[in-house]
């Protein structure tokens, strides 16, 4: 564990921890230390310790759970922001996200992830807050509800979605959106079908289990034609 006597190195980020699941904290140290460049130099339990290690390890980010014992992350946020103001403060919650961003948006933090989109979203988010170069493009990337990674999440996220029953992508209900993030987020063949035409989506899976020669075309068409 680094202190602030010891030499720090410039191409490292340096990545405090404060959750008060011993579990979590452990499974985001090994993603954390997974990526190039990354590095956990401490963990916190509750919003205090937070506060106090901060003031000694001097981390570049914080990543900061809100619910915790003693004092919470958003008072934690304020308190860090006054005393450390170089120090970037990353909530990272289970509340949704869009909860997430107003509480964010309360104490200034740097930005707000959800746990449920950890894995996708925390490196272009970490990256955004320390300004990387290409940070921009990486998080407006990680703010869209497909997931990509696939050949299906880019088709999907690239289709004239207008044309078809279901309507523009944006304007889609967020029950839609979940299905189809399961859908596509699933290593196990799947189809679906929605809307008053059974407008037909799939997963990569299923395309090369199933559909054959009918791929993409089948992306977006009614199921009755796909199957006809």
């Amino acid at each position: 564990m680094r202190t602030s006597e010891q030499p720090r190195r410039n191409d490292v980020v340096e990545i405090l921890i404060a959750d008060d699941h011993e579990l979590f904290r452990r499974t985001l140290r090994g993603f954390i230390e997974a990526q190039s460049g990354w590095h956990v130099c401490g963990e916190a339990g509750d919003g205090l310790e937070a506060l106090d290690k901060a003031k000694v390890l001097r981390p570049d980010v914080v990543l900061m759970d809100i619910n915790m014992p003693r004092m919470d992350g958003l008072e934690a946020i304020r308190l860090i922001r006054r005393e450390i103001p170089e120090c970037k403060v990353v909530i990272v919650t289970q509340n949704h996200a869009s909860i997430a961003r107003q509480q964010g948006a309360s104490v200034k933090a740097s930005a707000a992830v959800t746990k449920a989109d950890l894995t996708r979203d925390l490196r272009a988010t970490v990256e955004s807050v320390l300004g990387s170069p290409s940070a921009a493009a990486e998080t407006r990337a990680a703010d869209s509800w497909v997931p990509g990674g696939g050949a299906l999440g880019h088709l999907v996220q690239e289709f004239d979605w207008a044309s078809t029953p279901l309507g523009g992508i944006d304007a889609w209900p967020q029950s839609l959106k979940i299905a189809v993030r399961i859908l596509l987020t699933s290593r196990f063949a799947m189809w679906m079908s929605w809307g008053p035409e059974l407008t037909f989506l799939y997963n990569d899976a299923y395309a090369k289990m199933s559909l054959g020669k009918k791929h993409p075309w089948a992306l977006g068409k009614p199921s009755w034609e796909v199957w006809k």
